[in-house]
């Protein structure tokens, strides 16, 4: 609320002297003229004959308490400040003199002497109400809202049905956030006076500060038939439904105050906030670049323009604007959020951590600002600082859904599976749509080898979006775990009419597609799988290990030529292409792959098998023994390790 003070003036106070025990008859008859003058409200007059008093007798008792009177409501004020001072140096103990004086600093808008000079005069008077009453209104304006209430209590004890120390004690207790004190003292100064609407804008307000919505309706709609167009009334209207969650209802009252007043910078702003906060980005964008035409360096102006663009993925030009509104305003701590997360978002990433941590040092508080930095901490691998802004995130902000998905995360890749699955169960509970939650409860089940559980999971992410390419992946996962492959695979169909792209998805197809038996539909999957990504070492593998099966020995050879151009130490390729040489007895190129297959997999117990086998080939027996001994020793029941 604007701060609305009510100046108390009370008359200036002519101070009486006694008559002199000498003076001259023109003295006296000048005096007695100036006083005539005073009293019909003719105060150049009265002044112009208090001069000849002064020139004629500069000692006449009084004089310049009486000149000064007349120069201030004449309008002369530095002329009645000079004579005030000089009369106090005469007689310094004189409550109205310093009073008066004060009365004069004020016009002068020279409010700290001013507030001195109403202290002086409550110093010599304890009650004087005057003083008491511009000294409450002074500090008000000062700022000073402890002394101003302390000031316009003394008043209202002084003179218990003055309206106006009641309207002005509101003000002070509002500023000190004592709404419920201020609501009285506006309701003591409507009962003094009924028909002011200041005093009922000002009680509307504070029933709108403390939630108490009907009664500032009541209040706003009895000014409005008093000034139906007041923009200040229509735009704390439009605060009331903004706090009601009545956003259009909000911007129909902002649009109307600023029909009224389009210089109504707190209506345009409000009204460009709410647009933006509805994705109404180029109609919010004109309205901040019209806040910006009156003032280029408008704080809150350019934040919403930076957030305009960061929406956009604008992010130098987004950064230009939160740069002006950071240099204006340094110490706002939400200025300092978005510029971190436009640093964030253009990948910035040292930069944004150091933003962030400056946007927390100026308010703690901020949840996105924690969960941002713990976002960065996860990608550079520091899982104890991400889990630690995470839970602060969460401190501050207690329905933060993400936040608890993102520990989630972290409990899992720790290993404490349980944790990790009660905190996306939490994440759920809080957000029941929230997909990404869903599908990783279901993949943490799914690793748990709780394959039912893990479908459902699936099935309730497709359930909120059909369309999710992961979620129909995940299930068929799960199908093909269960060996369910028919079902597997119409789900990684499904998958890949959502999202071509997913390469994921076409080597899975392969996979079922194999193992159903369909041999060319499963080497178009892999083909497809590695014309999405060339360097897919799995779908590759895949595809040649199907070809060798099929008898295309050259195609086959040739895939794993590839592979190994990409992973040069592929145990599998190695092997499988020793083996194919084998078979064409091309045994020295069989020996070269197996024996680095060997030296990079020595526990395998099949490529020891394979290079015993190339051995007796060659005729190297006693190599071929050892060998084969090595193999039955690693597996000694048969069971080839993969």
């Amino acid at each position: 609320m604007a701060l609305r003070a009510i100046l108390v003036l009370l008359a200036i106070t002519v101070v009486n002297f006694s008559s002199p025990a000498l003076g001259g008859q023109m003295d006296t008859a000048y005096m007695n003229l100036g006083l005539s003058y005073y009293k019909q409200g003719k105060f150049a007059e009265a002044a112009g004959q208090f001069q000849k008093v002064l020139g004629s007798n500069p000692d006449y008792p009084g004089i310049y308490t009486f000149l000064g009177s007349a120069l201030y409501q004449s309008g002369e004020i530095d002329g009645a400040i000079a004579a005030y001072g000089k009369q106090i140096q005469r007689t310094p103990k004189i409550a109205d003199l310093h009073y008066n004086l004060g009365l004069a600093l004020m016009a002068k808008k020279m409010n700290p002497a001013a507030v001195s000079s109403f202290r002086q005069a409550l110093i010599l008077d304890s009650a004087h109400l005057g003083a008491y009453r511009n000294l409450g209104y002074l500090l008000l304006l000062e700022e000073d809202f402890a002394g101003a209430e302390k000031a316009l209590q003394q008043a209202l004890a002084l003179e218990p049905a003055s309206w106006e120390d009641y309207y002005n004690l509101g003000a002070a207790l509002f500023r000190l956030d004592r709404m419920d004190e201020a609501i009285q003292a506006y309701q003591a100064a409507l009962a003094g006076n009924p028909a002011h609407t200041e005093i009922r804008k000002a009680l509307a307000d504070c029933y709108r500060q403390t939630g108490r919505n009907a009664e500032a309706l009541a209040q706003y709609r009895l000014v409005l038939k008093e000034t139906p167009l007041d923009p200040d009334v229509l735009f704390q209207l439009g605060l009331l439904y903004l706090n009601a969650g009545q956003s259009r209802e909000a911007i129909t009252e902002f649009q109307l105050a600023l029909r009224q007043n389009p210089d109504h910078r707190p209506a345009r702003l409000q009204y460009a906030n709410l647009l933006l906060q509805e994705n109404q980005l180029d109609a919010a964008q004109k309205e901040y670049q019209t806040i910006l035409q009156n003032d280029p360096r408008d704080a809150d102006a350019n934040l919403g323009l930076g957030r305009i663009l960061i929406e956009t993925a604008q992010y130098p030009e987004a950064l230009n604007y939160l740069t002006t509104a950071k240099a204006r305003s340094p110490g706002r701590a939400d200025i300092r959020f978005f510029y971190a997360l436009g640093h964030d978002l253009k990948g910035s990433l040292a930069r944004a951590q150091e933003e962030y941590r400056q946007a927390l040092a100026l308010d703690e508080t901020l949840p996105e600002a924690h969960f941002n930095l713990g976002v960065i901490y996860e990608r550079q691998g520091d899982q104890a600082n991400a889990q630690r802004h995470y839970r602060k995130a969460i401190e501050f902000k207690p329905d933060f859904a993400e936040a608890y998905n993102n520990l989630g995360t972290i409990h899992r890749e720790k290993g404490d599976l349980e944790k990790a699955l009660a905190a996306y169960e939490k994440a759920i509970a809080l957000n029941p749509d929230f997909i990404d939650a869903h599908n990783n409860a279901g993949i943490l089940l799914f690793q748990q080898a709780r394959y039912d559980q893990a479908a459902e999971k699936f099935q309730r992410a497709l359930g909120i979006d059909p369309d999710s390419s992961q979620a129909h992946y995940n299930l068929g996962t799960v199908y093909e775990a269960r060996q369910e492959y028919s079902q597997a695979a119409d789900a990684f169909r499904k998958a890949i009419a959502k999202d071509p792209d997913q390469d994921a998805a076409h080597l899975a197809l392969g996979r079922v597609l194999a193992a159903l038996g369909q041999t060319d539909a499963s080497r178009a999957a892999y083909q497809n799988a590695l014309q999405l990504d060339d360097k897919d070492v799995n779908s590759r593998l895949m595809l040649a290990e199907m070809l060798q099966s099929g008898g295309k020995t050259a195609q086959a050879i040739e895939q794993y030529e590839l592979i190994l151009g990409e992973e040069p130490e592929n145990v599998d390729a190695l092997n499988n292409l020793g083996a194919l040489y084998y078979q064409q007895q091309s045994y020295n190129q069989a020996l070269d792959y197996l024996l680095k297959a060997v030296e990079l997999a020595p526990q395998r117990a099949h490529i020891r098998n394979n290079l015993g086998m190339v051995y007796m080939a060659t005729q190297q027996y006693e190599l071929a023994t050892r060998e084969f001994e090595k193999s039955v020793a690693l597996a000694p029941n048969g069971t080839q390790q993969p």
